[in-house]
């Protein structure tokens, strides 16, 4: 019956069934009692009619608005200068081509064909094949009724070009080779669900010749404006990429309110975004594109503006790409594509090594960075491969990979989105031989036939990558022995932390509460409650909430709670971080804001003018703000291996295998703690070493608990 009821004019009049013989539609005499009967019936018939078609019609009537962006690239056609103007007349006529293009295409597909409105072209830029193709980036116009949305969608990502050629039936004159169609719905975005009526919409398009400086509206004296969707358009000469680099990029945490995107496009199509960002990233912020156009996108919402970002953009010839090749040398390195920025996408790159056969030769290649987007199965997106194995991701099994030949095949490859920092390795050829230590003259051979320093052997470090260099160590003194044969360092017993991997240094570890006592907090009604550290903690531990009081301290105003080691700062991370500078002097030491009066520095960096000469940027001195990651360390284990006294009155910090320290100009600088709600606490303050960044030579800072009570007393804070 609804079916029945919801057919079109035309078919309703052919739907009536005809009666046997014509005269039983003839009027036949009745009484009004009857005639009146017969009316109310006609009424009551037309009246649920009525509401049946309300109920079962009316959606069909009700379409919205669907807009779809799209590229296609169109073959055997000479790109022109006019066609970047889109006042030229060259511009309007092969829109109109493109558009005539479209129509076709869409008339194809019934579904397509019935709700298509209209198209127009935004913009035209060289292909990636050269010269003799043209791409065009269009949108499209649909209404269509809201239960026919997700077919629409379908129909929209499967349409293709024609086989063959790729010719439509047009005139001669107007026809066109297409090939290489994406398009998807523009409502797929977050962007197009914020109200940007009461905000701010701009598009820009930029001509690269050299490098010049962009900055988002306000930076860096005034945040981003509110409800904000900008936008800004590369296109270099034809034959270059564009490279985007970001000094600064300071937006809300929260990618769901502000965000900006990239995109190897001049409109924001999904399949062709290069990456997401949103908070203060810490990862690469170089990007480059596969040709010469890139669009960048601000998006924000109503709420918690921040400072935005200041970048540069410059054209880089396409023939800088450089990767891949043959190589023969006995060792050597590859990267992938500009590397450490992104690399591009769409990006194939093959690497053909081979060398000697004499002594029977095999090769092996050593990743020391390896960051290629998320692991999927099979690494369909990006992925480097080694002779048919495939590998992706950012956490290898293990860094070292052997080929028991002499020749090896490195293949990188990127897809056409979301782009990463890429891989930096190693190859080298050795000799297989019996004896485990042939290929590893004086070194430890690790199972995966990489060579690392014998001194690394039972450290308690996976120095191999497989940790075969832990496997069956005899432990000495200084370390505890794993139930599963592995050494490590006695002072990370019991805390927290399962180093064993099978929990054997956290094992039958008692929790001793301390009361009244040093290391205890004494709340403002006198109490003591056995808790280190509890101010500011987000957690209420005194009855009296003191322990809660003047808690502003300690939140950067831009940024995550995220830390990495071996890193330049960016400006705003470190907000309480003072550079010391004395007449006649430059940077001398460090220092930490602790209120709008008050520095803390090491008492070493203000005594007097001889000892501040001897601090003097005796090593090369960073021009950025540095930062690392360092672990603490033991003080019996400290003591054991510091020749000066370290006393109690001390924090020992840092990485035991070398490499990441403090060192000449950090004097007086903080020791930072980030806790779990993202507020930082100040642990220590850089004092000295022996050395700087020397393996098991690590740190030494004044403990600040030990003098809090003092800091308190003279400072108010």
């Amino acid at each position: 019956f609804s079916n029945y009821l919801c057919m079109q004019d035309n078919d309703v009049e052919e739907a009536f069934l005809q009666a046997t013989n014509p005269k039983d539609l003839e009027k036949k005499s009745c009484n009004k009692k009857g005639a009146g009967i017969g009316v109310a019936l006609v009424i009551g018939v037309l009246a649920v009619i009525a509401l049946l078609v309300g109920l079962f019609c009316q959606p069909q009537h009700v379409k919205m608005k669907k807009i779809y962006i799209g590229s296609m690239e169109i073959n055997n056609k000479q790109f022109l200068p006019q066609y970047e103007e889109p006042g030229s007349s060259e511009f309007t006529n092969l829109a109109a081509q493109v558009c005539k293009e479209l129509k076709l295409m869409y008339s194809k597909n019934s579904l397509l064909d019935r709700y298509f409105n209209h198209s127009s072209v935004q913009a035209f830029s060289e292909g990636d094949t050269g010269s003799n193709t043209i791409v065009a980036y269009y949108e499209s116009e649909f209404d269509v009724p809201p239960p026919q949305q997700a077919s629409l969608d379908e129909a929209i990502d499967s349409m293709q070009p024609p086989a063959g050629k790729g010719r439509f039936l047009l005139k001669p004159t107007d026809a066109l080779s297409v090939n290489n169609i994406v398009s998807q719905g523009l409502t797929a975005h977050r962007f197009t669900q914020i109200s940007f009526l009461q905000g701010c919409s701009s598009r820009t398009t930029f001509k690269v010749f050299f490098i010049k400086l962009l900055l988002s509206p306000g930076f860096p004296n005034s945040p981003y404006p509110s409800n904000a969707y900008l936008q800004w358009k590369f296109r270099a000469d034809p034959q270059h990429r564009i490279q985007l680099d970001f000094d600064d990029l300071i937006l809300e945490d929260d990618c769901q309110r502000d965000f900006i995107k990239i995109y190897d496009s001049l409109v924001p199509i999904e399949k062709r975004a290069m990456t997401e960002q949103c908070g203060y990233p810490d990862q690469s912020l170089s990007f480059i594109s596969s040709g010469n156009v890139m669009l960048l996108m601000l998006v924000t919402n109503e709420e918690k503006n921040f400072p935005g970002f200041r970048a540069n953009y410059s054209p880089i010839p396409q023939t800088t790409l450089n990767c891949g090749g043959a190589l023969t040398g006995e060792k050597g390195s590859i990267s992938s594509p500009f590397f450490p920025s992104n690399y591009p996408p769409r990006t194939t790159c093959v690497w053909n090594i081979e060398v000697s056969r004499d002594g029977n030769k095999f090769l092996k290649v050593l990743f020391n960075k390896f960051s290629l987007g998320n692991k999927t199965e099979g690494c369909g997106h990006d992925y480097v491969e080694i002779n048919d194995e495939r590998l992706c991701g950012s956490d290898l099994k293990s860094p070292v990979f052997t080929i028991n030949s002499n020749k090896m095949t490195i293949t990188f490859k990127s897809d056409s989105s979301y782009v990463d920092q890429g891989f930096t390795a190693e190859y080298e050829a050795f000799t297989p031989n019996n004896r485990k230590d042939a290929s590893c003259p004086g070194r430890f051979a690790c199972s995966n036939n990489l060579c690392i320093n014998n001194t690394l052997r039972c450290d308690g470090w996976s120095d191999c990558g497989d940790s075969s260099d832990e496997i069956n160590c005899k432990c000495d003194a200084s370390q505890i022995q794993c139930k599963n044969g592995h050494c490590k360092p006695k002072f990370w017993l019991c805390d927290g932390v399962d180093d064993c991997g099978d929990s054997t240094d956290e094992e039958n570890c008692a929790v001793v509460l301390q009361t009244c006592s040093e290391f205890t907090f004494q709340c403002k009604n006198k109490l003591c409650i056995s808790k280190m550290n509890p101010e500011c903690d987000g957690v209420q531990d005194c009855t009296d909430a003191s322990d809660e009081d003047n808690c502003e301290c300690g939140i950067r105003p831009y940024r995550s709670s995220r830390i990495v080691g071996g890193q330049a700062s960016r400006e705003g991370e470190w907000p309480w971080q003072v550079s010391l500078h004395f007449k006649g002097m430059r940077h001398v030491c460090g220092a930490s804001v602790l209120s709008d009066r008050w520095l803390l520095t090491a008492a070493h960096c203000v005594q007097d003018n001889v000892n501040m000469s001897l601090q003097v940027s005796t090593g090369s001195g960073a021009t950025v703000l540095q930062k690392a990651a360092v672990r603490i360390i033991n003080s019996t284990v400290c003591k054991s291996l510091l020749t000066d006294p370290v006393t109690d009155n001390m924090l020992c910090a840092g990485v035991l295998t070398g490499g990441v320290d403090a060192c000449q100009g950090d004097s007086g600088g903080p020791l930072s703690f980030t806790s779990t709600k993202g507020r930082v606490f100040l642990a220590g303050v850089t004092s000295w070493g022996e050395g700087c960044a020397r393996k098991n030579k690590p740190g030494i800072y004044t403990r600040v608990t030990k003098y809090r009570n003092w800091i308190k007393e003279n400072s108010g804070v």
